[in-house]
Protein backbone atom coordinates (compact mmCIF):
# COMPACT_ATOMS: atom_id res chain seq x y z
CA UNK A 1 0.00 0.00 0.00
CA UNK A 2 1.49 3.28 -0.79
CA UNK A 3 -0.44 6.74 -0.92
CA UNK A 4 -1.95 6.51 -4.33
CA UNK A 5 -3.27 3.58 -3.66
CA UNK A 6 -5.38 4.99 -1.19
CA UNK A 7 -6.24 8.34 -3.14
CA UNK A 8 -7.38 5.19 -5.94
CA UNK A 9 -9.60 3.42 -3.63
CA UNK A 10 -11.37 6.98 -2.38
CA UNK A 11 -11.58 7.66 -5.45
CA UNK A 12 -13.04 3.95 -6.69
CA UNK A 13 -15.30 2.87 -4.16
CA UNK A 14 -16.28 6.16 -3.04
CA UNK A 15 -17.51 7.44 -6.61
CA UNK A 16 -20.89 9.30 -5.69
CA UNK A 17 -19.36 11.70 -2.87
CA UNK A 18 -16.88 12.95 -6.43
CA UNK A 19 -19.67 12.57 -9.24
CA UNK A 20 -22.95 13.76 -6.68
CA UNK A 21 -22.27 15.34 -3.90
CA UNK A 22 -19.05 17.57 -5.49
CA UNK A 23 -16.06 16.25 -3.18
CA UNK A 24 -12.48 16.90 -3.99
CA UNK A 25 -9.41 15.46 -2.78
CA UNK A 26 -7.78 18.70 -0.66
CA UNK A 27 -5.43 16.67 1.74
CA UNK A 28 -2.90 14.04 1.20
CA UNK A 29 -0.08 13.21 3.52
CA UNK A 30 2.19 10.55 4.13
CA UNK A 31 4.32 9.95 7.64
CA UNK A 32 4.89 8.09 10.22
CA UNK A 33 3.94 8.52 13.56
CA UNK A 34 5.11 5.02 15.03
CA UNK A 35 7.14 2.62 13.50
CA UNK A 36 4.57 1.30 11.12
CA UNK A 37 3.43 4.04 7.92
CA UNK A 38 0.86 5.99 7.91
CA UNK A 39 -1.03 7.75 4.79
CA UNK A 40 -4.22 9.51 5.05
CA UNK A 41 -6.48 10.86 2.14
CA UNK A 42 -9.05 13.93 2.60
CA UNK A 43 -11.87 15.20 0.68
CA UNK A 44 -13.74 18.09 1.04
CA UNK A 45 -17.38 19.25 -0.22
CA UNK A 46 -20.04 21.05 2.66
CA UNK A 47 -17.93 18.42 5.03
CA UNK A 48 -14.96 16.50 5.11
CA UNK A 49 -14.00 12.91 5.29
CA UNK A 50 -10.81 11.38 6.05
CA UNK A 51 -9.65 7.93 4.28
CA UNK A 52 -6.76 6.61 6.67
CA UNK A 53 -4.61 3.72 6.45
CA UNK A 54 -1.61 2.58 9.35
CA UNK A 55 0.39 -0.04 8.04
CA UNK A 56 0.10 -3.12 8.97
CA UNK A 57 -3.86 -3.21 9.58
CA UNK A 58 -5.84 -0.16 10.46
CA UNK A 59 -7.70 1.22 7.94
CA UNK A 60 -10.73 3.38 8.70
CA UNK A 61 -12.80 6.17 7.19
CA UNK A 62 -13.63 9.40 9.61
CA UNK A 63 -16.12 12.59 9.36
CA UNK A 64 -15.77 16.05 10.39
CA UNK A 65 -17.16 19.49 9.92
CA UNK A 66 -15.96 21.60 6.99
CA UNK A 67 -14.07 23.57 9.50
CA UNK A 68 -12.09 20.00 11.23
CA UNK A 69 -8.24 20.43 11.19
CA UNK A 70 -6.93 17.75 9.16
CA UNK A 71 -3.98 17.78 11.83
CA UNK A 72 -6.61 16.29 14.26
CA UNK A 73 -8.41 13.49 12.68
CA UNK A 74 -8.15 11.06 15.57
CA UNK A 75 -11.09 13.67 17.41
CA UNK A 76 -13.37 12.80 14.23
CA UNK A 77 -15.99 10.30 14.18
CA UNK A 78 -15.66 7.31 12.80
CA UNK A 79 -17.74 6.55 9.75
CA UNK A 80 -18.91 2.99 10.60
CA UNK A 81 -19.91 3.56 14.07
CA UNK A 82 -21.86 6.57 12.84
CA UNK A 83 -23.91 4.35 10.73
CA UNK A 84 -24.36 1.94 13.53
CA UNK A 85 -25.80 4.68 15.68
CA UNK A 86 -27.82 6.34 12.37
CA UNK A 87 -29.30 3.02 12.02
CA UNK A 88 -30.10 1.84 16.03
CA UNK A 89 -28.34 -1.05 15.19
CA UNK A 90 -25.43 -2.82 17.81
CA UNK A 91 -22.65 -1.51 17.54
CA UNK A 92 -20.18 -3.72 14.71
CA UNK A 93 -16.52 -4.03 15.25
CA UNK A 94 -14.21 -4.54 12.72
CA UNK A 95 -13.38 -8.43 12.25
CA UNK A 96 -9.97 -9.37 12.35
CA UNK A 97 -8.17 -9.35 9.13
CA UNK A 98 -4.95 -9.75 7.20
CA UNK A 99 -2.88 -6.36 6.46
CA UNK A 100 -2.64 -5.01 3.14
CA UNK A 101 -4.47 -3.48 0.25
CA UNK A 102 -7.13 -6.07 -0.32
CA UNK A 103 -8.08 -5.99 3.07
CA UNK A 104 -8.88 -1.89 2.85
CA UNK A 105 -10.20 -2.70 -0.32
CA UNK A 106 -12.52 -4.89 1.39
CA UNK A 107 -13.36 -2.90 4.14
CA UNK A 108 -13.94 0.33 2.35
CA UNK A 109 -16.24 -1.32 -0.12
CA UNK A 110 -18.54 -2.25 2.62
CA UNK A 111 -18.75 0.89 3.92
CA UNK A 112 -18.89 2.72 0.88
CA UNK A 113 -22.53 0.55 0.33
CA UNK A 114 -23.56 1.57 3.65
CA UNK A 115 -22.98 4.80 3.78
CA UNK A 116 -24.39 5.78 0.42
CA UNK A 117 -27.83 5.39 1.13
CA UNK A 118 -27.00 7.75 4.40
CA UNK A 119 -25.01 10.41 2.88
CA UNK A 120 -28.11 12.87 2.74
CA UNK A 121 -28.43 12.30 6.71
CA UNK A 122 -24.97 12.43 7.25
CA UNK A 123 -24.57 16.25 5.31
CA UNK A 124 -26.68 17.08 7.43
CA UNK A 125 -25.56 15.86 10.47
CA UNK A 126 -22.02 17.57 9.72
CA UNK A 127 -23.33 20.89 8.58
CA UNK A 128 -21.86 22.82 11.13
CA UNK A 129 -20.56 22.24 14.47
CA UNK A 130 -23.76 23.33 15.82
CA UNK A 131 -25.70 20.55 14.01
CA UNK A 132 -22.53 18.09 15.30
CA UNK A 133 -23.31 19.63 18.79
CA UNK A 134 -26.73 18.60 18.69
CA UNK A 135 -25.99 14.77 18.20
CA UNK A 136 -22.43 14.00 19.84
CA UNK A 137 -23.17 13.70 23.22
CA UNK A 138 -25.44 10.89 22.37
CA UNK A 139 -23.64 9.02 19.62
CA UNK A 140 -20.71 9.18 22.33
CA UNK A 141 -23.45 7.82 25.07
CA UNK A 142 -24.37 5.16 22.45
CA UNK A 143 -20.95 3.93 22.14
CA UNK A 144 -20.44 3.59 25.53
CA UNK A 145 -23.21 1.91 26.03
CA UNK A 146 -22.63 -0.44 23.48
CA UNK A 147 -19.27 -1.07 24.44
CA UNK A 148 -20.36 -1.91 28.03
CA UNK A 149 -23.27 -3.82 26.40
CA UNK A 150 -21.12 -6.06 24.63
CA UNK A 151 -18.69 -6.74 27.06
CA UNK A 152 -20.96 -7.26 29.89
CA UNK A 153 -19.49 -4.03 31.31
CA UNK A 154 -21.81 -2.39 34.09
CA UNK A 155 -21.85 1.01 35.76
CA UNK A 156 -20.64 1.48 39.11
CA UNK A 157 -22.64 3.98 41.03
CA UNK A 158 -20.22 5.80 43.02
CA UNK A 159 -22.30 6.82 46.38
CA UNK A 160 -22.24 2.89 47.26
Amino acid sequence: MVLSDLVSLAQTLFPYLFERYGFKLVHSREGSKTQYRRYEVGVQSSMRIAFLYEDPSVAAVVLGTKQDDFDKVGEWVDARRLLDYIQKGPLRWKPPHEAGVDYVRASFSTLAMELEPSMPKVLEMFRSAENVADWRSGFDDYVSAEIARQYGLQKHNSSQ
